[in-house]
């Protein structure tokens, strides 16, 4: 009777790990939209509970749509997910008569189905909005945000933005805060106050307007290049110079040629002294016979 349990016991284990061999994982999807100098385009994010915490999901491939005026989708192209989870996707031209026909956009990603995870989506709607950066007299910069509704464009008010310049970990913002509201006319003004602060070799340099993850408008980033830097002053580089103390292959030229005729020299001495070597031997065995 016990062997009859056992066995019962291990066929019982064999099926049920079978089933959880068998169990899919969930796929969250989530979709932002983004702008970048009048450039759209989507990343897509996915994620699925490990352990209680939400990890990447790198390796599917996402597919992108947009909805049309009637409700029906319109294919916008697939995009890998990297290491992180997330796949971009610029709009494409081919979808442009869409895009511009509508004041609100609305998008869809999926995921298909594999052998470890369900198939997953996600939609996001967003409305379409252009933001504008422009210099006044006095070092003034403003940014003005627009959205699109029936009529043509109207300001926003109320919408998170930061106005600054761009450097290379970021964005400075050139305001007290490092975010402002943008007011009835949908503008925020900004007074450029700082001095000397580096630019490229003519002292330009590139303010920036960027709206973060609103739930209106999505993300959009603006900028515009001004003369109000310092010019900067970059080290010589003379990694590619020939001097004394340079790399390998990167000494002067009369060194070279002075080293190298010197192990030619050296060498045909050597070359001459063998080959007279073997002149007295033959000598030495023809006067022997």
């Amino acid at each position: 009777m016990r062997l009859y349990n056992l066995i019962a016991l291990i066929l019982f284990s064999s099926v049920f790990t079978g089933l959880q061999a068998q169990e899919k994982s969930s796929v969250t999807l989530r979709i932002n939209y983004y702008t970048h100098q009048n450039l759209p385009y989507l990343v897509a994010k996915a994620k699925t509970k490990i352990n209680g915490k939400l990890s990447p999901v790198p390796g599917l491939v996402a597919k992108y749509y947009i909805y049309n005026a009637t409700g029906d989708t319109v294919f916008l192209g697939s995009a890998a997910m990297d290491f992180k989870g997330e796949s971009l996707l610029y709009v494409p031209a081919s979808a442009q008569a869409v895009f511009q026909s509508q004041a609100s956009l609305h998008f869809m990603v999926v995921t298909a189905s594999n052998k470890q995870y369900d198939e997953g989506s996600g939609e996001v709607t967003v409305q379409k909005s252009k933001l504008i950066i422009d210099t006044l007299d006095g070092r003034k910069a403003v940014a003005t945000l627009l959205v699109k509704n029936d009529t043509g464009w109207i300001p926003m008010k109320g919408v998170e933005l930061t106005l600054g310049v761009q450097r290379l970990d970021g964005i400075l913002p050139i305001n007290s805060t490092a975010t402002a509201s943008t007011d009835s006319l949908g503008m925020v003004t900004g007074d450029y106050a700082i001095e000397n602060l580096p630019g490229d070799k003519k002292g330009i340099l590139t303010l920036v307007a960027s709206i973060k993850d609103n739930e209106v408008v999505g993300s959009i980033e603006s900028g515009i290049n001004v003369p109000w830097g310092a010019p900067a002053h970059f080290i010589t580089n003379h990694f590619f110079d020939r001097t004394l103390f340079a790399r390998r292959g990167q000494s002067p030229i009369w060194l070279e040629i002075l080293a190298y005729s010197m192990v030619a020299m050296v060498w045909g001495v050597v070359i001459y002294l063998l080959v007279q070597l073997r002149k007295i031997i033959r000598i030495g065995k023809s006067a022997a016979v």
